[in-house]
């Protein structure tokens, strides 16, 4: 079992090299792998090298982690195969700029693009001028929001 961190939003690169042993000789000997699931085509396994490359950045809020299933096997009559895991963890990186949305409160007159309102001079000041929502896409800490 193989075990793997990788940054979300790194770009395409080399990420395992895969090596498997045949104590034959000729066609016994020479090994072909094969990627059980490519996961839509973020990752390619080379057939004759075992070299795992990753095609795709990876976005930690859409998977945080990805398995593999590599079968090696031999070129022989009667082919004898292996199986390894792989597991793919996904760093989380604040990737995401929090976005705002304000609302007046419906009982103030407000311009058409609804960034300025006409308060009246006798507003209860008990009442809210505004309704405010902060969200950020990013996961855990990176996700959190302070207002100043």
């Amino acid at each position: 079992m193989y075990n793997i961190s990788i940054a979300e939003n790194t770009l395409p690169e080399y990420l395992l090299k895969l090596r498997a042993i045949d104590a034959d000789i000729g066609s016994n000997a020479e090994l072909t792998y094969t990627l059980e699931n490519d996961h839509n085509g973020l990752f390619r396994l080379d057939k004759t090298t075992g070299i795992l490359t990753l095609i795709h950045a990876l976005d930690y809020e859409y998977h945080t982690s990805y398995q593999l299933k590599v079968e090696v096997h031999d070129n022989g009559m009667n082919f004898l195969s292996d199986t390894c895991i792989i597991n793919i963890y996904v760093l989380d990186q604040n990737d995401h700029a929090p976005s705002i949305q304000m609302k007046f409160n419906p009982m103030f007159e407000h311009n058409q693009d609804g960034n300025m309102a006409y308060i009246p001079e006798s507003f209860d000041i008990n009442l809210p001028l505004a309704f405010v929502n902060v969200h950020d896409q990013d996961s855990g800490d990176n996700g959190k929001v302070d207002f100043c």
